[in-house]
């Protein structure tokens, strides 16, 4: 009533239409949901926050109805369909959702609002962005303090608003890569600082509660979400429906994950209780996400609830147990034979744990879902882990797996036996499969064995095998260059990160090893990713120079495959990678991206350089 119907009173248009300068770069990337009552500061706090954590551009727009909807013509944005109005459409064009929710949580009472969460909870919207899905992120304007070390020092930032995302940001999942388990612990520790008040609102949603500034809508959205006759939108809606009930349980059950980081890290009971109450109560669950990492209050006696969270029909299961110590073999091991036969996808992060032990790993192995097609384990820092554990898990592999990821770095107990059993019982149907058995008593034996094995994978094409500080040395390649190997899989790609042991050997080594597989196929394309590294810090210069050139090629080669993969428009991409616009990439802004596209940043001086 006092900026935006006023400035747009002439030529009786939206406030952007009125700002923006060009059309095309007001298009969309995120929804943002809100209630107008909170005050624009605090909303503003909010979208920089989602903007630092996402890593977002800061010319990314947002859709925000009161800026984006003609307020001189509102009922034109309102069609009687809530699912023909501009709130609907504009979804459409959107990769996520941010749901910001004010001290008080009025949000959570707004019919609109609540609208809003149950079209994307129920699958009624998707990306603009093919093949990804749509994400839904909720803000809240509550200041924290931030605490990080790095070495040896210890700094602290302050933010303005916190943020509770669907999955990892860029930042964190690039830790993630970088360390198994620190980019879950970063997230953790960063939305245990949501407010709890927030939470337990959210618990009691009510959709039929939910009020709005115009009745109409209500009756509208009620209707609609009833599934009410369309000419019947206008008429009072029903006063209980089974489809409010059901988005309520969907509203509560998205809460509940998003919260459970936060439960898991206070000691109280009946706050847990509520969490686990608002998951168990969503029958129609099939994606369940619960993340516990670092916490020391979880322990045994909180398993009963995660297991109660897990419905008969689950497809998909994200369990994050890092570094949660109270949790012994015994709780583990009967969380595990707790997993539903209905799973396709499972992911367990059981990194630092004293209770991953034959006890624990047999019960895995042996409720282990039998038609799952994607499954990653992460067992790094597990020094109870064996090989005959791990033997034990890969002879019980499904055959309908087509992803797999397994993690074991830093287990000291795992050896070549646990390499030969999982190459041996592989499934045949394997597409993607990465390997991290780093420093490990991994050997040239169990290498070459692993490697020989992979031709009978005929649909297997995304390979990685890190095997970085283990025994494995470049006499591997003699060993596979005497062996004669069977036909490679069609468009096998494979990254291989090898560390080898002898200084004087690694560059002919990787050479030759490159010679190796490029025989074995010529659609074979090996891309080697800090794949030469000097052992001995006594060396001479000259080694250490030759050492350099072939690796920082070989960045130069990562770097182009990458950009190659995921990049259409080349000449876009640098200009927004030219942050400081003078029309070149300094080695701060090239360091940036190289970290970005998910490839090691060493030798980049010399990439630089050249």
């Amino acid at each position: 009533e006092w900026i935006m119907k006023p400035s747009t009173s002439e030529d009786r248009c939206s406030f952007v239409e009125l700002m923006a300068s060009q059309r095309e770069l007001q298009l969309p990337s995120w929804f943002a949901s809100h209630w107008w009552g909170e005050p624009i500061k605090k909303f503003v706090h909010c979208l920089e926050e989602h903007i630092r954590v996402r890593g977002l551009s800061l010319d990314l727009a947002y859709w925000v109805c009161a800026y984006c909807n003609n307020q001189h013509s509102i009922t034109g944005e309102m069609n009687t369909n809530p699912r023909a109005s501009s709130f609907f459409k504009a979804m459409h064009s959107c990769d996520g959702l941010l749901l910001v929710v004010d001290e008080a949580s009025v949000a959570l009472t707004r019919v609109w609002c609540a609208f809003e969460l149950a079209t994307v909870l129920l699958g009624h919207v998707k990306s603009k962005s093919q093949g990804r899905r749509f994400l839904l992120d909720i803000a809240s304007a509550q200041p924290w303090t931030e605490v990080t070390k790095k070495h040896g020092f210890r700094s602290e930032e302050t933010h303005d608003a916190v943020l509770i995302t669907d999955g990892m940001s860029m930042a964190e999942r690039q830790e993630e890569c970088f360390r198994a388990g620190s980019g879950h612990v970063r997230q953790a520790m960063r939305e245990s600082k949501f407010p709890i008040e927030i939470i337990e609102k959210a618990m009691e949603i009510d959709i039929e509660a939910a009020q709005a500034s115009m009745q109409a809508d209500r009756n509208r959205i009620l209707n609609c979400i009833a599934g009410s006759n369309f000419s019947n939108f206008d008429a009072d809606p029903p006063a209980h429906h089974h489809s409010y009930e059901r988005c309520n349980h969907h509203i509560r059950s998205m809460f509940a994950q998003a919260a459970f980081s936060v439960a898991a890290m206070h000691d109280d009971p009946g706050y847990f209780h509520r969490i686990v109450k608002a998951l168990s109560d969503n029958p129609e669950e099939k994606c369940l996400s619960l993340t516990c990492a670092t916490s020391k209050v979880l322990s045994d006696e909180h398993v009963p609830g995660l297991m109660a969270c897990m419905n008969p029909g689950l497809k998909i299961l994200d369990v994050n147990l890092h570094s949660c110590r109270a949790v012994t073999c015994q709780g583990l091991g009967q969380l595990m034979q707790s997993l539903p036969k209905s799973l396709r996808t499972l992911v367990l992060t059981l990194v630092n744990l004293l209770s991953v032990n034959q006890a624990s790993a047999s019960a895995l192995a042996e409720s282990m879902p039998q038609n799952l097609q994607v499954l990653k384990l992460k067992f790094d820092f597990c020094p109870l882990l064996t090989s005959k554990s791990l033997g034990q898990i890969a002879r019980r592999l499904p055959s309908s797996l087509r992803k797999l990821w397994f993690s074991a770095a830093r287990c000291k107990l795992v050896d070549d036996s646990a390499i030969h059993q999982l190459a041996e019982n592989l499934p045949e149907r394997l597409e993607v499969l990465k390997l991290n058995f780093r420093t490990c008593i991994i050997t040239d034996v169990a290498a070459s064995h692993l490697l020989r094995n992979l031709p009978r994978l005929q649909l297997l094409h995304d390979f990685q095998f890190d095997f970085r500080a283990t025994c494995v040395s470049s006499d591997m390649v003699q060993r596979l260059r005497s062996t004669s190997l069977a036909p490679c899989p069609k468009k096998m790609q494979m990254g291989l990160d090898l560390d080898f042991a002898a200084q004087s050997s690694k560059i002919a080594g990787a050479s030759a090893l490159r010679h190796t597989f490029a025989c074995w196929s010529a659609i074979l394309s090996p891309s080697f990713t800090e794949c030469v590294r000097h052992s001995n810090e006594d060396c001479e210069s000259d080694d250490q120079g030759a050492d350099l050139e072939f690796t920082s090629d070989l960045l130069a080669e990562s770097l182009r495959n990458k950009i190659s993969e995921s990049i259409s428009d080349v000449s876009a991409a640098f200009r927004k990678w030219d942050t400081n616009n003078d029309g070149q990439l300094s080695i701060e802004e090239l360091t940036h991206l190289v970290r970005a596209l998910g490839i090691p940043t060493k030798h980049i001086g010399a990439l630089f350089k050249k």
